[in-house]
């Protein structure tokens, strides 16, 4: 029997001011960042956003299973980038880690990291 999907959001404020800094940063972290992802066991799907405008930067991530997830709360690559977002500006202000109840279906190619995706 397939285990639940979990979903880990986790959503900061950015400054206005610091908008074109964090995708600076967001591009720049991606070449440590993505490497660190792809091995971790259980990753479906990850995503960024930032809505300017709204002053926000969301990372969504899709996992098979809990404990997969809660790989990334120690995982050195992201915590080296939130010591530069912090530094930044940027304020984390929502961590949620959410269980799907149902059927989880993995990525059929077996690609744990199928998107980043940095919205502008």
């Amino acid at each position: 029997m397939p285990q639940p999907a979990v979903v880990r959001l986790s959503r900061g404020t950015v400054p206005p001011e610091k908008a074109d800094e964090v995708r600076t940063k967001l591009e720049e972290g991606r070449s440590s960042l993505e490497p660190a992802l792809r091995q971790l066991r259980g990753l479906v799907h990850y995503y960024v956003a930032m809505d300017e405008q709204a002053g926000t930067l969301v990372n969504v991530s899709v996992w098979s299973g809990l404990a997969e997830a809660k790989q990334m709360d120690t995982l050195p690559p992201m915590l080296a980038q939130r010591a530069v977002f912090e530094k930044i500006g940027v304020r984390s202000t929502r961590y949620a880690t959410i269980r799907r109840s149902g059927r989880s279906r993995p990525d059929a190619r077996n690609e744990r990291l199928s998107t980043y995706c940095l919205l502008r």
